[in-house]
C-alpha cells in the first residue's frame, strides 16, 4: 500500500506543476475529489 500511495503522491506532485487548474467543471455540490486527483488516481 506504500508503493501505491507514494507512485500517487508523485503523479499527483507532476500533475499539479504542469496543470494550474484542479477541477475542470463547476458543480453545485463538493466533490470528495478533484478532477486532477482522479486524473491521478486513474493514472496510479
Amino acid at each position: 500500500m506504500h508503493n501505491f500511495e507514494s507512485n500517487y503522491n508523485k503523479i499527483l506532485e507532476t500533475l499539479q506543476l504542469n496543470i494550474d487548474k484542479s477541477n475542470f467543471i463547476s458543480q453545485k455540490r463538493k466533490p470528495k475529489l478533484s478532477d486532477i486527483e482522479l486524473i491521478a488516481l486513474d493514472l496510479t
